[in-house]
């Protein structure tokens, strides 16, 4: 029931009334921990967010945490993850495919038969055909949650996925409840049979600003 509750929510909503909800909602948690983690979806999100709050608390974008919730935003030291842009495409694909049924109904999920294209095969016949702002969250440029329009980075710290375990440590010293912390959520790379560099290729065509300001090569 939940979960179909999720869905309407997400499908029948306008987009600025869901913000500003997702943000009331997050708010006490927030400030409970003085800290507001940017979850970027498959770049370990759901573990640091579980870690740290006890529950996920959502993809809120930082632009709009800015702006619905304007004094946890000041006052709360804010960070996220993020991923290169290949790994967490294929995260992302084998995600999908391996979760299709429990996300029929969410917004923006490719057609079912895309799901037995090659990797390449998808960017071109689907992804690169998309509006990214209506594909489905998995699939939205990590910028979009990161960065305001003009492209300024908004959270406090820009951990690497990475460099996961390093940024874990490093972040502790200030949030001492990720120490708890336990992979979550994980989405391997269950698509291994794909040309590297000509996804790396095309996906810098896709998400350009990913590449430029987040610093992936």
């Amino acid at each position: 029931m939940r979960k179909l509750l999720g869905k309407i929510y997400r499908n029948t909503l306008p987009t600025g009334a869901q913000a500003r909800l997702d943000c009331l909602r997050a708010r006490r948690s927030w400030v409970s921990r003085a800290a507001i983690f940017v979850h970027v979806p498959k770049a370990a999100g759901f573990s640091v967010s579980n870690a740290l709050y006890g529950k996920a608390l959502g993809h809120i974008k930082a632009k709009n945490i800015k702006r619905y919730s304007q004094a946890e935003f000041a006052l709360c030291f804010k960070f996220a993850f993020v991923r290169h842009p290949v790994d967490r495409y294929i995260s992302a694909l084998t995600y999908i495919a391996e979760n299709y049924e429990a996300l029929s109904g969410s917004p923006g999920l490719p057609p079912r038969e895309c799901l037995s294209l090659t990797p390449e095969a998808f960017l071109d016949q689907w992804l690169a055909t998309m509006s990214l702002a209506r594909a489905n969250f998995v699939f939205q440029p990590q910028s979009d949650f990161v960065c305001a329009d003009d492209g300024t980075i908004l959270v406090d710290h820009l951990a690497r996925y990475e460099n996961f375990d390093q940024e874990i440590e490093a972040l502790s010293e200030r949030l001492p409840r990720l120490t708890s912390i336990q992979r979550l959520n994980a989405s391997g790379s269950g698509r291994a049979r794909f040309s590297y560099e000509a996804v790396n290729a095309r996906l810098k065509e896709i998400y350009p600003r990913d590449y430029a300001l987040l610093g992936y090569a």
